[in-house]
């Protein structure tokens, strides 16, 4: 998927996660503490892919620049974010330095 325009994508966290849906990589460190600001857009989702688009900021793209992928953790937390953890996880299989560091920053953060 991608977003509608340049301006929603700058404006990514006003998007309303639909429920059974969390934000992960850069995301999800960039609500966790701040300091990534993302390049990328992981969302994890439980529910059909079909349910981002009743945001109205995202429509069907292959090569977009957000991610879906299956939600295999069970909670109740309605904070749209993934576990520190998967966020951690996710920044370290990346590979990119900045991703790299910020995952380094949640270790040294005590996540």
């Amino acid at each position: 998927m991608s977003f509608r325009t340049d301006e929603m994508r700058s404006n990514w966290q006003d998007m309303n996660l639909p429920e059974g849906m969390s934000w992960g990589g850069d995301c999800g460190a960039y609500l966790t503490d701040g300091y990534l600001v993302p390049g990328s857009f992981d969302i994890y989702t439980s529910k059909p892919s079909a349910m981002l688009m009743t945001t109205g900021m995202v429509m069907p793209n292959e090569n977009g620049e957000i991610t879906l992928y299956q939600k295999f953790w069970n909670d109740d937390d309605a904070t749209k974010v993934a576990p520190k953890l998967i966020i951690y996880a996710d920044l370290m299989n990346s590979g990119d330095s900045r991703q790299i560091e910020a995952a380094q920053r949640l270790i040294k953060n005590g996540i």
